[in-house]
């Protein structure tokens, strides 16, 4: 990659060290070193579902969902939770690196996707999702 290109991904570089220091940073001052060596088969499925659900338009929460869930007997509501945001975290890395890398993007389109966001999700989170019960949840993904 030559030179222009690597200072035009600074930004995305920026908030790459910056989300490993804070991840890092909990484990240190939180000392859950021992969370991280218990669970690290988690870590490990994510992050290879989520390089095989970048693939396809339906997100991290459908190889996240089934894994922690199934595969580690864990309660749907924090599979829902924990698919949420690893999408969360994948989609903000993503943004940074399109908009560093100058792609085009279509903002009429996105204007209204971010509005219905910024009102659904809230709204959806806090009225919504206390109602839902965690065998629906488990059905519903």
């Amino acid at each position: 990659m030559s030179r222009s290109g690597i200072k035009a991904l600074r930004p995305w570089l920026i908030w790459l060290v910056g989300f490993y220091a804070v991840w890092l940073s909990i484990l240190w001052v939180g000392d859950h070193w021992q969370t991280l060596a218990e669970h690290w088969g988690i870590a490990l499925a994510m992050a290879l579902g989520s390089y095989a659900a970048g693939s396809t338009p339906m997100g991290g929460g459908t190889v996240g969902f089934p894994v922690l869930v199934l595969l580690f007997g864990e309660a749907p509501t924090l599979g829902r939770d924990f698919s949420f945001a690893i999408q969360s975290i994948g989609m903000t890395s993503a943004t940074i690196f399109i908009l560093c890398r100058k792609q085009p993007i279509e903002w009429p389109m996105l204007r209204w996707a971010v509005l219905g966001s910024a009102i659904g999700t809230p709204m959806g989170v806090l009225l919504l999702a206390p109602l839902v019960s965690g065998l629906f949840i488990k059905v519903l993904f």
